[in-house]
């Protein structure tokens, strides 16, 4: 029986990492040269985006996965993502972290690292407002600011995270 993508990882976290009292420890473990590396708290480093990460049996490991894994001693659901709640990439508390669908937590980044609101674009007609889903971009309307654009997209985001697709027209959005 092959393994998904959760199942290995959570292997792998169950494998080479254990929380002692709330700290995040490596289990010990006999390196290919034969050397025994006794446990000892888990270190980790900034993986260029932000978020903790740590190496372990020539794999990265994303700390606030580990967290959650080891927590809740189950594999993350396939489609989900860990949400740091307070948006602090480094805050890697249980308490401080959920888990939640892909699309939520992109809805979550309300803004880009460009600065802009998620899901729309001004125009010479006004903020125009779109989604992606399935690979095909949606136009949603055009709208006089961009925060209602962005509540546009927002209902068109709940949609397709209920339905799996968008089911209601621009106009039925805009009404809502």
């Amino acid at each position: 029986m092959k393994l998904t993508k959760e199942q290995l990882e959570y292997e792998l976290v169950t494998r080479y990492f254990e929380l002692r009292d709330g700290v995040l420890w490596r289990k010990e473990c006999v390196g290919k040269d034969g050397r025994v590396y006794p446990a000892r708290p888990a270190e980790g480093y900034d993986n260029g985006h932000g978020y903790l990460q740590i190496r372990a049996g020539g794999k990265k490991f994303l700390v606030h996965r580990i967290i959650f894994i080891l927590t809740h001693n189950r594999p993350i659901r396939e489609g989900y993502d860990i949400h740091h709640i307070y948006n602090n990439k480094t805050d890697n508390r249980i308490e401080h972290l959920e888990e939640m669908s892909h699309r939520e937590n992109l809805q979550n980044k309300q803004v880009h690292l460009g600065g802009k609101l998620v899901g729309n674009t001004e125009t010479k007609w006004g903020w125009k407002a779109y989604i992606r889903v399935n690979g095909k971009l949606h136009h949603l309307g055009y709208f006089k600011t961009k925060e209602e654009a962005y509540q546009i997209y927002l209902l068109a985001c709940k949609e397709v995270e209920m339905y799996g697709k968008l089911i209601r027209t621009n106009a039925e959005r805009k009404a809502a």
